[in-house]
């Protein structure tokens, strides 16, 4: 069982081991040579479990295998190589686009984006409640951004919101308010990767949690 083995591989990551992510690795490539090979919940899994714990060379794989389907935008956010970041702006060109996904595909390749690059694209606030995650689709204005800022990004670096990654910025993001469950959950799983622990129960009480 697929999902059997998703588990399996996240417990090897916590132990230190690398054959968690060798077996991702290998049934990710499987599944991109044969589409359909895993359901696509599955699929996604395996895919946001390499971007957090995989190798920097493990952009070329996550890019290959981005179809713009739910959850598989994260994978390449969360790996946060700045190669990813012309696989994400692709979906927002809409209709021009090679991948060509809905309105929460969009959304969520261009909520990728900003966790790799910290590009300002956030949404116009409608309420007096500013939504970080609230972000803009537009290509043309995160393409310019990106061509004025590329540079700065070293291909040999994993970068959260424009700076090189560290664990504080997923403790960071795990304290902060309104964070959506699921990317407390990928939060929780590279803090578990860093201190060779199971990750924190996101769905639990916030008081526990603490």
């Amino acid at each position: 069982e697929d999902e059997v083995v998703a588990a399996a591989a996240e417990a090897l990551v916590f132990l230190g081991s690398g054959e968690g992510v060798k077996v991702v690795r290998e049934r990710l490539q499987d599944a991109v040579a044969e589409p359909g090979l895993l359901r696509q919940d599955v699929f996604a899994r395996f895919m946001q479990l390499l971007g957090v714990a995989g190798k920097a060379s493990d952009h070329t794989l996550l890019c290959r295998a981005y179809t713009g389907e739910p959850g598989e935008a994260a994978a390449l956010g969360f790996h946060g190589h700045p190669a990813c970041v012309e696989t994400l702006l692709d979906p927002l060109k809409g209709r021009a686009a090679e991948v060509i996904t809905g309105q929460r595909g969009m959304r969520e390749a261009a909520l990728g984006l900003l966790r790799i690059t910290g590009a300002p694209i956030h949404a116009p606030a409608q309420t007096p409640h500013f939504d970080f995650y609230d972000v803009v689709v537009d290509e043309p204005t995160v393409r310019v951004w990106w061509e004025d800022h590329s540079e700065r990004f070293d291909p040999d670096l994993r970068y959260r919101y424009g700076q090189p990654w560290t664990g504080l910025h997923s403790l960071a993001e795990l304290d902060g308010d309104a964070v959506p469950v699921w990317i407390r959950r990928l939060c929780s799983l590279e803090l578990g990767m860093l201190l060779g622990e199971r990750p924190l129960l996101t769905h639990d009480f916030a008081s526990r949690q603490a």
